[in-house]
């Protein structure tokens, strides 16, 4: 019998690469090339071009009410164009959530707009070339 299934996404692309699970509340990441990718309390908006995304999805409830969280998560290369931000899995850890991908943004401290936390980071920005080069990024999030 098949107990749930939706659709989940934007008008662009839309790619689920992981999926963690707490009774029956599903957390899903992946990436997005759409601008209206549905959000809910986001921590940040859309960014130019491809961003990661985090889910937090209620299977027992219907429609929108459904979608407890949802929010974009990456950012921009300083010329704007052609980044790509992925998540590509989770783990849950209690209430909180370790998220785990790769990006070609730069952090907002050299003109890009991946957001790095308060906290004393292990790297500040992003070390690969600034044409091809991707690094990894762990976020952990408690929404």
């Amino acid at each position: 019998n098949l107990l749930y299934s939706t659709f989940l996404g934007g008008a662009e692309a839309d790619t689920a690469y992981s999926i963690a699970l707490n009774g029956a509340t599903v957390y899903l990441v992946g990436e997005t090339a759409s601008s209206n990718f549905p959000t809910v309390a986001p921590l940040q908006g859309n960014q130019p071009g491809t961003d990661a995304f985090v889910v937090r999805l209620n299977t027992n409830t219907a429609g929108v009410p459904g979608l407890i969280f949802s929010t974009y998560f990456g950012g921009g290369k300083w010329n704007m164009f052609d980044s790509t931000d992925s998540a590509r899995g989770i783990v849950l850890a209690g209430a909180q959530m370790y998220i785990a991908g790769f990006t070609n943004s730069t952090s907002e401290a050299s003109g890009g707009t991946f957001k790095i936390a308060p906290a004393v980071p292990y790297q500040e920005n992003l070390a690969g070339s600034s044409l091809r080069g991707t690094d990894c990024f762990i976020i952990r999030l408690a929404p």
